[in-house]
């Protein structure tokens, strides 16, 4: 729950965005003091734009170099409020210096809403513009996944033989066959129809023995699925979701195993 919000300074067009929405406020704000004329309050507020923006450049480098050293990523909400409140003190200071008065609560409470008000727009513009970014290329990994669904798949056996052990084994339809689900110790097979059946088997036993179907797909530990009956891929967490053609059937794709649909599907 800690990563509420992206980390605003791993993306440098964010701070050109604090810069100019940080002297803008300020200017309205200081529009309403007729001690000032309009190129001096201009002035004041580029100050506190630069001010706002030095420091936002100050925390990119700082976790720049904690991040080169550690090889960790520090928490995202920490790091925004320890931006927000260094602006806001900050920009107080400078305000104090400028007008000759002194510091009151009230005073700096007042800068410090101010400083969250202007700070949440970027902020909140962008962890959109991240969801977004992420959301595209996740979307340009499914494409062409997608194409290879759509387009023509080769030929092969419809039905096969797996051998369970010396003395049995068990006839499958192939092309019947959505996915298969392992439990436990059993395996159980998901077909057309809703028709399903159990074997005591494994994944890794029946890849092998399946090996030859290249579109019978390892996509989860637990989970092998038939490509050319995915009618849908979207993208979820690390991920992805699988709809398949019965329309019921919502299958996961982890993050491990996506590179074995992705080769199946020539990307």
């Amino acid at each position: 729950m800690s990563r509420v919000i992206p980390h605003i300074a791993s993306k440098l067009k964010t701070i050109g965005i604090v810069v100019f929405l940080v002297w803008i406020g300020v200017y309205i704000y200081m529009l309403s003091n007729p001690h000032y004329s309009v190129v001096l309050t201009l002035l004041i507020a580029l100050c506190f734009g630069l001010i706002s923006g030095g420091i936002v450049l100050f925390y990119e480098i700082l976790l720049f170099i904690i991040n080169q050293r550690t090889k960790r990523s520090v928490n995202s909400t920490i790091v925004t409020t320890l931006i927000i409140t260094t602006i806001a003190i900050a920009n107080y200071i400078f305000y104090l210096v400028l007008s000759n008065s002194e510091a009151t609560a009230q005073g700096f409470l007042t800068l410090t809403v101010l400083t969250l008000i202007i700070a949440i727009l970027p902020i909140l513009g962008a962890y959109l513009f991240e969801k977004n970014q992420a959301l595209s290329t996740r979307l340009n990994e499914v494409t062409p996944i997608v194409d290879q669904l759509d387009g023509d798949l080769p030929k092969s056996v419809t039905r096969w033989t797996i051998k369970l052990n010396k003395s049995d084994s068990r006839n499958i339809n192939i092309e019947a066959l959505l996915y298969v689900e392992s439990k436990k110790n059993y395996l159980v097979f998901h077909c057309e129809s809703n028709h399903t059946f159990q074997l005591r088997f494994t994944l890794k036993q029946l890849e092998a023995s399946l090996s030859k179907f290249d579109y019978l797909i390892r996509c989860h530990r637990s989970f092998l699925v038939n490509a050319k009956k995915i009618r849908e891929v979207k993208p979820s967490g690390n991920g992805y979701t699988l709809t398949l053609d019965s329309g019921d059937s919502k299958i996961p794709v982890s993050k491990t195993y996506a590179d074995n649909l992705k080769s199946w599907a020539s990307i």
